[in-house]
């Protein structure tokens, strides 16, 4: 009975341990992935429509002022969110302190380049290429550097081996008394002990129930990842590598030459790049249908943005300034809406499918503990009626 005891409380101890490590996951490190993405997505748009906002100067370009205001609004809030997830992780707060300090250099930066643009003042461009330097060399590092502390803290939530441990003392609590039963019926007259027979029932039932929770479990994890995480990933870099193209072509536009590096970027998304890697992720018809949206929204931008840079060639900048502001930016803000829309839907199953883990296990921290002691009850009884038969 005392190792039964032992067995069951090891047993909830490690299956404590495992909910509360799931819990952490649904609630926490999971959020702090999607934040992390949030933040470096919403400061590439800001630096795509500040770069717009900048090349209208005096004539302004409220739309795009809208979205660069949109944009570091919601990079503030996610990195709120992000620093009430991380804990007492001391090098993610470090790392927000610095991004909040480079935060607040970037958009000090961009206002006054936005005000030296609408003044025609001297050195207008170079404050604009000195923000997004901010951007790429401060704040990305660091917004990457909490990303990838969340990303090893949940690869090592969600590979967790206690489950498996667990399932392992359960199965020696069966065999200790299918044993003692045998044992039992030799040396007394009954060949069933109901009691404790009773006690093999209710560790069998509490050994399914916990394998079929913690398969549960195990397969809501493996969903999020291949469901929807690296389609999250994809999508993600894929709003990178577009943000910058669209930063390069209006800053090209800007110096009244065509830009370096827009094939380079338009080699790794198009053909067998991320784009199509987007559309193999895809785990529906609804959205592989997203995902050939959002290439056909990017040949769209991208044949206009050629427009732009092929009239920077002929010298005609005034031609390129107005496709750039009014077709090529139509159609950027076209494919960047359908890759929104996709990464809202994939944001939502990843974390709809780590609730799913969470919520397979909650029942499990009673049923252990509650099975376990019923079943040593059940042990004692059955001891004391042998014990009584033999005197």
């Amino acid at each position: 009975m005392l190792a039964l005891i032992a067995v069951g409380a090891v047993a909830w101890l490690l299956t404590d341990r495992l909910v509360s490590e799931t819990e952490e996951v649904a609630t926490s490190t999971g959020e702090v992935l999607i934040a992390t993405q949030q933040v470096s997505a919403s400061f590439a748009e800001a630096d795509a429509a500040a770069v717009s906002v900048h090349l209208a100067g005096a004539d302004g370009n409220r739309e795009q002022r809208r979205l660069f205001e949109q944009a570091t609004d919601r990079a503030t809030s996610s990195l709120e969110r992000v620093a009430r997830l991380v804990g007492d992780d001391e090098r993610s707060h470090e790392a927000l302190q610095d991004i909040a300090a480079a935060t607040t250099t970037y958009a000090g930066l961009i206002e006054a380049a936005r005000l030296a643009s609408i003044e025609e003042l001297p050195g207008a461009d170079a404050m604009l290429r000195q923000a997004s330097s901010v951007n790429r060399s401060e704040i990305s590092p660091d917004v990457q550097s909490i990303a990838d502390w969340a990303r090893a803290r949940f690869d090592d939530q969600t590979s967790s081996v206690w489950y498996a441990v667990a399932i392992i003392l359960l199965v020696i609590a069966v065999g200790v008394l299918l044993g003692a039963q045998f044992m039992l019926s030799r040396w007394f007259r009954r060949l069933i002990n109901v009691p404790l027979v009773a006690a093999s029932i209710v560790m069998i039932v509490l050994l399914v129930l916990s394998s079929r929770g913690f398969a549960t479990q195990q397969q809501a994890f493996d969903d999020a990842q291949t469901q929807a995480f690296d389609a999250i990933q994809i999508s993600e870099q894929i709003q990178q590598s577009a943000y910058r193209h669209r930063a390069l072509s209006t800053t090209a536009v800007l110096d009244g030459s065509a830009a370096d590096g827009l094939i380079d970027l338009e080699s790794a998304l198009e053909g067998s790049g991320l784009l199509a890697q987007a559309r193999d992720a895809a785990s529906s018809d609804r959205e592989r249908a997203g995902a050939d949206e959002v290439i056909a929204r990017w040949t769209r931008y991208v044949d206009e943005n050629r427009r732009s840079q092929d009239a920077l060639g002929r010298g005609d900048v005034a031609a390129a300034e107005a496709i750039t502001q009014g077709a090529a930016n139509s159609a950027f803000n076209g494919f960047n809406t359908t890759v929104e829309a996709a990464l809202l839907d994939n944001r939502e199953q990843f974390l709809n499918q780590l609730q799913t883990a969470s919520d397979s296990l909650q029942w499990l921290r009673g049923l252990i503990l509650g099975g376990s002691l019923l079943a040593a009850v059940f042990v004692w009884w059955g001891f004391a009626q042998r014990i009584g038969e033999y005197r």
